[in-house]
């Protein structure tokens, strides 16, 4: 029986040896690098809604490592780990996929917009300067030469921030600058036609 032990403690050893499951290094890394690359993309700008789907995967992931590590070697098992470190990676790719997409999207738009702010405020600077000057008028084209003032200075400041790459910011203040001077070329034209002489 003797000649036996040794043998069979070997044995049994190595047998617990592997049964002792191993955290799925690799599938975790490339989750976590995924999910960095997906953030540095602005993500959570340009795909909030998808960034967060990948982030609820990730903190999934997490607890199940803790819930492993919290367990008797034997008894650990990395199978659900390696499923939602696949499924984290997945989220994340489709994340900055996403944003990405919606980047450049937004880049296209916002261009638009502000060649449309700018063509507009140039159209109501030349109608200012054509505008006849009359009793009662001075005041009024003097208020909107202001205002043509403040578009431009916007509309300066949402070309910064395009170049900057800050796209929702731009197209928001392109936007805005676009309709101020729209109303801005009504009011000439009011104020125009209130001076005109009458057939």
């Amino acid at each position: 029986m003797r000649t036996f032990t040794a043998p069979l403690v070997i044995s049994v050893l190595a047998l617990t040896a592997g049964a002792c499951a191993a955290p799925p290094t690799a599938a975790i890394d490339a989750a976590e690098t995924a999910l960095a690359t997906a953030r540095t993309a602005d993500a959570a700008q340009y795909a909030p809604e998808d960034l967060q789907e990948a982030e609820t995967a990730m903190a999934a992931l997490r607890a199940e490592l803790q819930t492993q590590e919290e367990k008797f070697g034997l008894l650990r098992s990395y199978d659900k780990a390696s499923e939602l470190a696949a499924e984290t990676t997945r989220m994340s790719d489709a994340a900055e996929q996403q944003a990405t997409a919606e980047r450049e999207r937004l880049r296209e738009e916002t261009a638009e917009m502000l060649a449309a702010a700018r063509a507009a405020l140039e159209e109501s600077k030349l109608l200012l300067t054509e505008a006849p000057r009359g009793k009662g008028t001075e005041a009024d084209l003097a208020a909107l030469a202001n205002d043509l003032t403040l578009v431009e200075a916007a509309l300066q400041s949402a070309e910064q921030e395009f170049g900057g790459e800050h796209y929702i910011g731009a197209r928001n203040h392109a936007i805005h600058a676009k309709q101020t001077a729209m109303q801005v070329k009504a009011a000439i034209e009011q104020a125009t036609q209130a001076v005109l002489p009458r057939e």
